[in-house]
């Protein structure tokens, strides 16, 4: 039986044309090849106009001198906010009633003051946190 089954291996083989002895090929019948010929092309080689030819190396920067405008500022602008508000109102004065209309005239200076004082009292209220948090990452980062 395993001669039998041998032997239908080999004749399958020889009408294939895959005979494993070359000896036992046919003349004849021409051999596939058993690989397709692959093409190779060249490895694609980097652009040198791109890259500089030195490297070039960033001086190192200490963070300390923005950490601390970060964590001193906000709190430093809501103080001269505040004063500036307090010195500008007594400067000016309560306002007099209009005689004729019996309506309180306020100073323009007074009022353009003001506002300018609020805007930067808001704005110092805005970055106070976050200037504390990144004045704090900053002053904790390593060299």
């Amino acid at each position: 039986m395993y001669d039998l089954f041998f032997d239908i291996l080999e004749s399958s083989r020889l009408l294939k044309g895959k005979n494993m002895n070359p000896q036992q090929q046919q003349p004849n019948q021409p051999t596939a090849p058993s690989t397709p010929p692959v093409q190779t092309t060249p490895p694609i080689q980097p652009v040198d106009s791109l890259q500089p030819e030195t490297p070039v190396e960033l001086p190192k920067k200490s963070h300390k001198k923005l950490a601390l405008i970060l964590l001193i500022g906000p709190t430093a602008l809501l103080i001269v906010a505040i004063l500036g508000s307090a010195i500008a109102n007594v400067l000016a004065g309560s306002p007099e009633p209009d005689p004729s209309t019996g309506l309180f005239a306020e100073n323009p200076v007074k009022v353009v003051t003001n506002v300018i004082l609020f805007l930067v009292g808001t704005i110092t209220v805005i970055t106070w946190l976050p200037g504390i948090i990144i004045g704090i990452v900053l002053l904790a980062k390593k060299k």
